[in-house]
């Protein structure tokens, strides 16, 4: 079940319940898969909530659960037991969301009129919101990869048992997930804070090196090269812009869309009148 929360001044949210039975097969996955396939192509802030019967907590591996999550950038809130017997103690409700930095904290009472205790989340959504100046990128950081230590490492890792698994499915997520361990050691991810996510194409290597040396005298507090570089850099920057769009503008001469497109980048509008 899915609901859209609209409020006019930011974005929709979609929330969304699940139910998955006990006794659910491998084909509840694929359909769920199915599903967010769609919902993904929302673009949406996205949170997924309910009973899945899926003890994260427990040893036992859900390689194609945790493979989904993954594809679809969701991350799961929830870290205490939701339902707790006499002989047993699970973490089968669970909180899935694509936006976990907007959600302020996830409570899980101790108290309930079943054998499930509730999970509540509070969401930083508000009726007006200050606007965002900085975006986020993901990347895979090289800074230390060593290409030999990588193999080598490849190498120690136990890739023969994936043949004794029958399904294939799960032996290709068994080989993406050894694979991935290796790699996130090697090269891990990184988030990082940038002020746009797509670079501007009139920007060149003669730019970003200038750019180096400006940030390097400034942090060295060297007065005459950072102003010398600052300067040289806005020179760079203004003849790269007016060489760009100049062969830009030459080329979409019979394309009046995509020459107003280019001509409202120039002047900063993003209006069309």
């Amino acid at each position: 079940m899915w609901i859209e929360v609209i409020n006019i001044h930011q974005k929709p949210i979609l929330l969304g319940y699940v139910y998955r039975p006990p006794n659910s097969n491998a084909d509840w996955v694929t359909k769920f898969e199915t599903m967010m396939l769609k919902v993904d192509t929302e673009e949406k802030e996205t949170i997924i909530m309910g009973d899945f019967n899926i003890d994260i907590m427990s040893s036992k591996k859900h390689a194609k659960w945790s493979h989904i999550k993954n594809i679809f950038n969701m991350s799961q809130m929830v870290t205490e037991p939701t339902r707790v017997t006499k002989t047993s103690s699970t973490l089968i409700d669970h909180v899935y969301c694509n936006l976990p930095e907007n959600i302020n904290y996830i409570a899980v009472p101790k108290y309930s009129i079943s054998d499930h205790y509730p999970v509540c989340i509070s969401h930083k959504r508000g009726f007006k919101t200050k606007k965002q100046i900085h975006d986020y990128i993901t990347y895979r950081s090289t800074k230390y990869f060593n290409e030999t230590d990588f193999i080598h490492h490849l190498s120690q890792c136990p890739f023969d048992s994936i043949l004794e698994i029958d399904d294939p499915d799960e032996a290709l997520l068994s080989f993406i997930n050894i694979f991935t361990e290796v790699l996130n050691h090697h090269a891990p991810l990184i988030k990082k804070r940038v002020k746009h996510v797509y670079q501007n194409q009139w920007i060149n290597d003669e730019i970003k090196e200038g750019m180096k040396k400006r940030d390097y005298y400034h942090k060295k507090k060297d007065t005459y090269n950072y102003k010398f570089w600052r300067n040289k850099v806005k020179y760079l920057i203004e003849n790269s812009k007016q060489n760009f769009y100049t062969e830009v503008l030459e080329q979409e001469k019979g394309n009046s869309s995509k020459l107003w497109k280019h001509l409202h980048n120039v002047n900063g509008s993003e209006k069309s009148s």
